[in-house]
Order: C-alpha cells, then structure tokens, then sequence
C-alpha cells in the first residue's frame, strides 16, 4: 500500500485532499511552480513519505520500533508549527533513548546553553 493511499485511509479524503493542496498553494504562490508540476511534485514527495510535506500542526510522530535509536535517538516529535520556512518540532528530555549515547555526535541540541541570557 502507498503512503497516500494509507493516509487517505488513515485520515480521510477531505482532510488528506486539504493538506496538499494547501502544499500545491505555497508552491504555485511563493515558488513560482505552474499548478500541475506544483501538484505532481507534492504527490510524489507525500507518497514518499517526505515528513516535511506530511507533518500538520498538532501531530506527534512516534518512532517506529524497526529503527535504531542511533539512526533517530528521539523516541516522540511534536509538531508545533509550520511556517513558510520549515517545520518547528519539539521533544521533552524524556523522549531521547537511553541506548542513544550522545556523547558520540556532540551537542545536537539548537537550545542555548545555560550560561546564555534567554532574554536578550
């Protein structure tokens, strides 16, 4: 079964139907794509399964228990946002896998360290 078809299954036609062409939109208004290619793109990238064109505010995407916490260390990612520039996603400390060493890539985190002044 195709990513679209699963997720017309999953969250109906309407809803699916929706959220793409909210995609086709920002293609065609912002990007300059003529509507088909607009359309054609988004399809394949949704039945690719691209997270970046699938994920909606609101949702949380849970790791799938086939793939390794080295591969994707955090178990939870809640979506907090879309913007035009991406996505904004957030996890809770609880949510990183204890067999995920960290110390082997460095620091991943966008957070500003302690001693940073969070007000300026």
């Amino acid at each position: 079964m195709s990513t679209l078809a699963f997720l017309h299954q999953l969250v109906g036609a309407q809803v699916l139907g929706d959220h793409l062409t909210a995609w086709v939109n920002h293609l065609v208004e912002h990007e300059g794509f003529a509507r088909a290619d607009a359309y054609r793109c988004i399809t394949d990238w949704a039945d690719e399964g691209d997270p970046s064109i699938l994920a909606s505010t609101g949702q949380t995407w849970v790791r799938c228990d086939d793939v390794a916490p080295a591969d994707a260390p955090v178990r939870t990612l809640h979506v907090v946002e879309r913007t035009d520039d991406g996505v904004f996603l957030i996890y809770y400390p609880g949510d990183i896998d204890s067999d995920f060493d960290v110390d082997d890539l460095g620091d991943q985190s966008l957070l500003p360290g302690q001693d940073r002044d969070l007000n300026r």
